[in-house]
């Protein structure tokens, strides 16, 4: 399993959501679970390159839970 950040849209309460997230893939490479991204480390550097990785995430198309994560468990 490997993960990476990525913006993911979701609704909640009739309410749509976006969220930075860490996204986690299955073995085929599909989504299959997330949660906020929250920014922490040891150091000032790890920190750097943790809110960098969420920048990156704006340039990617944006997930959407309803359709990229397929059938997983709500």
């Amino acid at each position: 399993m490997h993960w990476n950040i990525r913006v993911v849209k979701y609704s909640e309460d009739e309410e749509i959501i976006l969220e930075v997230a860490e996204v986690y893939y299955n073995e085929i490479g599909k989504p299959c679970g997330f949660h906020l991204a929250r920014a922490s480390g040891e150091s000032i550097d790890e920190l750097h390159e943790y809110t960098d990785m969420m920048k990156e995430a704006l340039a990617y198309p944006i997930l959407e839970f309803n359709k990229d994560f397929g059938d997983w468990d709500k």
